[in-house]
């Protein structure tokens, strides 16, 4: 045998090889189908392609159960994929918030005097009650508020003159008492000084996972503060 034959002789081998092979991986694939297998799970196991199993599969009918298993567990796949890509969403954004936060701690630096009448002007501009016949500021972030109390602190109030009431939806009205408990602690405004809560009957359009995140609207009042509020207004008129 020359080396022309030999050569050809090897590749024949080569050959068969192969086709015995692909021949093995068809009657798996053909095995794994009738067990009910997707043709993505078969073409992984086997390191082939979706497209060369479901030609060795073609003639393999599943059973209405087995296509329903298929069914499931593509959809807790998928159910799966996104939940781990919401989960990666939640951290990238998370991180970015504790980036600009701090970023924005840099810029602002220290609030002087000056800094905190302007900004107590423009919050009562947006939330104050300017029809009064005393101070007043409603909002539901309990930071705003904190805000605010600082302001007034810084124009003479002290705390005891502090009051107000929540305004409430009222399919949170057996939980009352429980938010009553949170703003006087956030706010740190004893109990006694949080009037009847006005509860609110028109359909809450936003919906909240827990009630936790939901606290009503709570309007804060400055006792005897009508001079105040002329004051107030004053500041106002002076900026507007």
């Amino acid at each position: 045998m020359n080396k022309g034959e030999q050569q050809f002789c090897e590749i024949i081998s080569i050959y068969r090889l192969f086709c015995v092979a692909k021949f093995l991986e068809k009657q798996k694939a053909i095995i794994l189908r009738k067990k009910g297998a997707s043709i993505s799970k078969i073409a992984r196991e086997l390191g082939v392609s979706k497209g060369s199993v479901s030609i060795w599969c073609r003639s393999i009918h599943l059973t209405k159960r087995q296509e329903e298993n298929i069914r499931l567990k593509m959809i807790r796949a998928g159910h799966a994929g996104r939940m781990k890509g919401a989960y990666i969403q939640r951290l990238g954004r998370i991180e970015r918030m504790r980036r600009f936060a701090l970023e924005g701690r840099s810029m602002v630096g220290d609030v002087s005097k000056r800094d905190l009448l302007m900004l107590g002007i423009g919050l009562y501009i947006s939330e104050g009650g300017k029809r009064d016949s005393r101070a007043v500021i409603s909002n539901s972030d309990f930071k705003v508020h904190k805000l605010a109390m600082r302001w007034f602190e810084s124009m003479g109030v002290k705390n005891e003159d502090f009051s107000g009431h929540i305004n409430l939806n009222e399919r949170y009205r057996r939980s009352d008492l429980a938010i009553k408990k949170e703003w006087s602690k956030l706010l740190r405004v004893e109990l006694s000084r949080i009037k009847k809560t006005v509860f609110i009957k028109t359909p809450h359009k936003k919906k909240y996972a827990k009630r936790g995140s939901y606290r009503g609207v709570f309007q804060l009042r400055v006792a005897k503060s009508a001079n105040l509020q002329y004051k107030i207004l004053g500041l106002m008129d002076a900026v507007m």
